[in-house]
């Protein structure tokens, strides 16, 4: 399914996606390659650059 979203935002040219993550999906997406941006809020922001 992650796939699917960012093949779609790299066909909009979009080059770097963000998300709220739950404190327990953190782990989830860090498997997916996203980075913590902002640990400082009930629910991380995390992003992933597009290639």
């Amino acid at each position: 399914m992650m796939t699917a979203v960012e093949t779609l935002a790299m066909a909009q040219e979009v080059v770097r996606l963000e998300t709220y993550a739950a404190p327990d999906a953190v782990g989830f997406y860090s498997k997916l390659g996203w980075e913590i941006v902002d640990a400082h809020r009930p629910n991380p922001l995390m992003a992933k650059l597009l290639k």
